[in-house]
Order: structure tokens, then C-alpha cells, then sequence
């Protein structure tokens, strides 16, 4: 990818720049509307939601309180207290009397409260009830749902919605289970009050907003429903959820269910410390609305698009015009014509790269100039340098010795100097290439010592030896080898009548390749030597060592070295450093 971008040319950078910016400005405005929106439909919807419970389940508290009321009050009535004083002494003669006076403020309870469905009074005499109210024959209250609550001593206990198994019709009721307000000591005495189930949830989903679906009245203690309110009742029963219900009295929480993630709300009821009020919306519908916002930043984003690539593209086409410009005259002057040159009315960083350009070709005029000079000096010193590699003085007695073993009629041994005379030549001049193989290069330094041998009979040996054969492929600048060599022939042996060696290793060293001369001769002053090779004049006896040092300097940069060893009549050694191409 980079790679690729890196490619593409500026024009369309810029325009991927302004699509990129329009993009990220359009994606993170819309992300940040949707974000404030969801939130704050989120949180709204919570606390919407929460205070219509609220609501709600202080209104059941207020039906619940007004059935304890009203039981209450007909506890508190003449008729129930005598009744009381009946069972207190145990005497049901007065059972259908005390019956007829209990209907006045059995009615009283009804008329009190709509939501009332009926009202049983249990006791050890016999059971009291209004007399519009069937009670269904042979039914005893220890033989119903409400068997398990009677041993309990709390005053006032709530039974979740059920059929109403005490009386005719098996209506949907929610009981209110009292024990006698009295004086006495009664016992096996209780009052039931059965509420309509329909009244009560009609009159809780009048202040429920979007219908009542989604609402419950469920028990803290086992998360099943108390009472149906809304259509469906279905309600989850997550460990998480009624974990939360048991700790608080109200609040909010995230119900994952699933895919789906519904917002929660609930509120404890007063009046029964076990029943509690939840609401569960759906996340996705109740954000509904908001989901256009997404929508609509798409398509923004979209149109964003669109109008930052129209804009990019005048503006950039406006921009770059200068560029162009200066473009086509560079490439004039790829075509030679330095004599064009830059100008614009504007004062930007366009004119000023222009104007920085017209100065390049200035330089460049002046330049080419001083390279035609430095080029004709180049070849004055290659003709130089051929003429110090070829010492006329090595060439005379080349030929000296050639016409006198003709003379003698050593046929084969002039055919073999004039082939290594010409050869040596040829790998020389090398086609006017500085640089050449290895291999030539030995190649040309043994030919040389070949024709040296002849010259001089019995002066020295020589041998070659390349610690890889890989090496001869190395690059390395022409003769720079035979100066050494020579130096060795032509100073080292000079008091010398026979016995002379010289010897020339190559091998590979960390990453260098390391030419060595090594002979026997009468050595010399290494310091010296050095001394003269570095300085910028150039004394006779010094010259091909100095162009052996610049050269290697130019050609294989300031890693190459030649450096020098003497022991005299035992080593002097010549030691050439070159870098290997393509290796540290």
C-alpha cells in the first residue's frame, strides 16, 4: 500500500488527501451526532421510563393501601367485633345473625372499592361472606394456595395473581391474606380480600406510554410473574437481572438476551416488599429514530465525497498549474536546451523552486563547462598513467629480447612475448573502462611477469595464488597491480643476481578482498613511501604508486587502502584493501 501511494503523482495525492479529510470529517461528525444522540435518547428513555414506574407503582401502592383500608375499616365495624367475641367463646349460635349484620360493611368495602372482587372472612365458628358472593361449597381456605401463609404471623401477605379458588367463577384475582385487628386472643381467624386482576392492570396501563407491552409485575424472590399487565409476559429470567432486583429498590441496567439488548427499569412496590415493577424495551426499536442519524451522516459522507473530489480537483488543477509548467521546461532541458528558464507573477514556493531552478541551470552551464575541462585533463591523465604503467625502458628490452631470441632462432619463445606483449596491451587499455575483473586483472600482472622473465633470465620466480575462484568475478580498478610489481623488479631486485621471489595472494576478509605483493628484495622506507604517495605533488620515482592510491580512492571509495611492509632481504609487502560490491 505504501509502496503504491508512493507511486501515485501529486496531483492525485492531493486528491486523495481531500477525499481522505472529507471522509474523516463527515465519518467523525456523524459518529459524534449518532453517539450524543444514542445517549441521549438512551438516557432520556431511561428516566422517562423510570418515573412512569414510578408512577405507577405508587398508584398500585395506593389500590393496595386502599384494600388494607378498607379491611381495615371492617375489622374496626360492631358486626366484626361481635363476631370476633363469638369465636373468642367459641359459640356459633349466633352464626346467621352475625352473618346478616357483616353484609353492611361487606358492601361498604365493595362500594369503597371498585377493585374488590370479594371478601372471605375465615373462622373456627364458620366463614362469613357477603351473600352476592358464591363461596363454593365444601372449600376450606387450608385446603387452597393459601394453606402455606396461614401459619404466618405477619400481618398483612399478598398472594400474586391466581384464579380465585374460594368462590364461583374462578376469576383472576390478587388476595389480600389479614389476620383479625382484636383485642382477643383469636386464633385460626382470617380475613381474605380477592382483588380483580383486570381492574388493577387496566388502571396501571392507562399511565403506561406505547401500550403495555413489555411491562411485568414480578416477585423479587423467584422472577415470575405477579401480576399480567402488558400482552406479552415472557419475562426473562437472567440470574444478572434478578440479582439486581433482590439488591435495589429502583433502577436502570443492560439485559444482553442473546443478540439483543433491551434496556431495563424497575421499582419496588411499598406495600409488598417482594413485588417490584419492570419495564424492557427493546434497544434497537426505542433507537429507531435514531438510526436515521446514521442514515443520514452516510449520506453526507457520501456527498462529502463527491464535492471534495470536484473541489480537490480545480483546486489542485489551480495549484499545480506552476508545476506543470516548470515540468515541461525540465523536460526541455532533458533535450538539451539549458537555455529556458522559469518565470511567474506569483511569489510562492512554487516561484521560488522556479527560480531555484533557473540558478541550477545556471550552475549546471558552468558545471559543464568545468566537466569538458576536467574530462580533457581526465584523458591527459589516462594517456599519463598508460605511459607510467608502460616504461619505455620495459618496453625497449621487450623488444631487445624479442629481436635477439629471433636472432637465435627461438621462434616459440618470441611467439610467446609477442602474444603476452599484446595481451598485455589489450587487458590494459581494457575498451577505456576503469574498471575491470579481477581475473583480468591477474591475467595482465602475469603476462607482465612473464614478459619481465625473459628479460631478466634467473632474476626471480613468481606465483599466484586466489584462496576462491569466486574472486576473479570481483570489480576492482585496472593495473594496479603491475605498478607493484614492478616496483619490485626494478628496485627491490636490483643488487640482486638471482634467487628473487614474488608472490601474489588474493583472499576475502570481512567483506574486503585483499591483493597482496609480497617480494624479497632490498625493501624500503615504508613511512617514506606513504609519505610521498599522499602528497599532492607527485615526485618521479613516486607517480605510479600515487596513481594506484587515487585511483583506488576514486573507484572504491575511502574504504580502499594500500599500505605498505618492509623487512629488507626477507618480506616487503604491498597490501591492497578493496570493499567486495555487495557486501558490509
Amino acid at each position: 500500500m505504501k509502496r503504491l501511494y508512493y507511486r501515485l503523482s501529486l496531483r492525485r495525492r492531493l486528491l486523495l488527501s481531500f477525499l481522505l479529510l472529507a471522509v474523516f470529517s463527515s465519518a467523525l461528525t456523524g459518529l459524534v451526532s449518532y453517539w450524543i444522540a444514542y445517549r441521549s435518547t438512551e438516557q432520556e428513555a431511561a428516566g422517562s421510563t423510570q418515573n412512569t414506574l414510578n408512577k405507577s407503582a405508587q398508584l398500585l401502592n395506593e389500590r393496595l393501601r386502599n384494600a388494607i383500608v378498607s379491611a381495615s375499616s371492617m375489622m374496626l365495624s360492631d358486626p366484626f367485633r361481635q363476631t370476633m367475641h363469638d369465636v373468642y367463646a367459641d359459640d356459633a349460635g349466633f352464626y346467621y345473625g352475625r352473618l346478616t349484620e357483616l353484609q353492611i360493611p361487606l358492601a361498604q368495602m365493595k362500594l369503597n372499592d371498585s377493585s374488590i372482587h370479594s371478601v372471605l372472612i375465615t373462622t373456627p365458628i364458620g366463614d362469613f361472606s357477603a351473600t352476592n358472593d358464591l363461596p363454593l361449597p365444601g372449600v376450606r381456605i387450608r385446603d387452597t394456595l393459601f394453606v402455606s401463609l396461614l401459619s404466618n404471623k405477619q400481618q398483612v401477605q399478598w398472594v400474586e395473581s391466581h384464579d380465585d379458588p374460594l368462590f364461583y367463577g374462578k376469576r383472576r384475582v390478587i388476595s389480600l391474606l389479614m389476620k383479625p385487628i382484636t383485642d382477643m386472643n383469636v386464633d385460626r381467624v382470617h380475613v381474605v380480600v380477592n382483588l380483580k386482576e383486570d381492574v388493577l392492570r387496566s388502571m396501571i396501563a392507562e399511565d403506561l406510554p406505547n401500550g403495555v407491552h413489555g411491562y411485568y409485575l414480578v416477585s423479587r424472590t423467584t422472577g415470575k410473574p405477579v401480576m399480567n399487565i402488558g400482552e406479552g409476559n415472557n419475562f426473562p429470567l437472567n440470574p444478572g437481572l434478578l440479582r439486581s432486583l433482590q439488591e435495589n429498590e429502583r433502577g436502570f441496567l443492560k439485559l444482553e438476551t442473546g443478540r439483543q439488548t433491551h434496556l431495563v427499569n424497575y421499582a419496588r412496590l411499598d406495600l409488598s416488599d417482594d413485588w417490584v415493577m419492570v419495564s424492557i424495551q427493546d434497544r434497537e426499536q426505542l433507537l429507531r429514530n435514531v438510526n436515521k442519524i446514521k442514515t443520514t451522516s452516510l449520506l453526507i459522507m457520501a456527498g462529502s465525497t463527491l464535492a471534495a473530489l470536484v473541489i480537490a480537483n480545480g483546486i489542485t488543477g489551480f495549484l499545480l498549474k506552476p508545476l506543470h509548467r516548470l515540468q515541461s521546461m525540465m523536460g526541455q532541458v532533458e533535450n538539451n536546451r539549458l537555455e529556458v528558464r522559469f518565470s511567474s507573477k506569483f511569489d510562492d514556493e512554487v516561484s521560488q523552486v522556479g527560480h531555484k531552478f533557473n540558478r541550477m541551470l545556471e550552475q549546471i552551464s558552468a558545471l559543464i563547462s568545468e566537466v569538458k575541462e576536467v574530462e580533457a585533463d581526465k584523458r591527459r591523465m589516462e594517456i599519463k598513467a598508460l605511459q607510467a604503467q608502460i616504461d619505455p625502458h620495459f618496453l625497449y628490452n621487450t623488444l631487445n629480447t624479442m629481436i635477439w631470441k629471433s636472432f637465435a632462432s627461438r621462434n616459440e619463445e618470441v611467439t610467446e612475448m609477442i602474444s603476452s606483449l599484446s595481451l598485455l596491451f589489450q587487458l590494459g587499455l581494457n575498451g577505456g573502462n576503469e574498471m575491470t575483473t579481477l581475473g583480468k586483472e591477474l591475467e595482465h600482472v602475469r603476462h607482465y611477469l612473464n614478459l619481465q622473465q625473459q628479460c631478466y633470465r634467473g632474476l626471480f620466480e613468481y606465483g599466484i595464488s586466489v584462496e576462491e575462484e569466486s574472486l576473479r568475478e570481483a570489480r576492482v580498478a585496472k593495473i594496479i597491480l603491475q605498478p607493484l610489481v614492478e616496483n619490485s623488479i626494478l628496485h627491490g631486485f636490483r643488487e640482486l643476481e638471482g634467487s628473487g621471489r614474488i608472490g601474489i595472494t588474493v583472499k576475502r576478509s570481512a567483506g574486503q578482498l585483499v591483493l597482496q605483493v609480497e617480494d624479497n628484495g632490498k625493501g624500503m622506507d615504508p613511512a617514506e613511501v606513504s609519505t610521498d604517495m599522499l602528497q599532492q605533488e607527485l615526485p618521479g620515482k613516486s607517480y605510479a604508486l600515487k596513481n594506484v592510491y587515487s585511483r583506488l580512492k576514486l573507484l572504491h571509495g575511502p574504504r580502499a587502502e594500500l599500505v605498505f611492509q618492509s623487512e629488507p632481504y626477507l618480506s616487503t609487502k604491498a597490501t591492497i584493501t578493496i570493499p567486495i560490491e555487495g557486501e558490509i
